[in-house]
């Protein structure tokens, strides 16, 4: 998938510090939900996955690989 196959998506998941303003997971989300997208943190707002009403379109890990690979399941 390229980048712009991947902007046309409309629901991102972004799982890391999502409430920290000098973390890049935040950045991101709050990124993504000024250009209008559907974005939602997983972490420290969701606990997973799971808890997201809505179908995921993309998954953006912003965290060590070992603790996305543990929410991811």
């Amino acid at each position: 998938m390229d980048l712009s196959e991947i902007m046309n998506q409309r629901v991102f998941a972004v799982a890391g510090d999502t409430l920290n303003p000098e973390k890049y997971a935040y950045k991101i989300k709050e990124g993504l939900l000024e250009q209008g997208y559907k974005a939602f943190g997983v972490g420290k707002e969701a606990v997973d996955f799971n808890q997201i009403e809505e179908e995921i379109d993309i998954i953006d890990l912003c965290i060590n690989p070992v603790k996305g690979l543990v929410l991811l399941k």
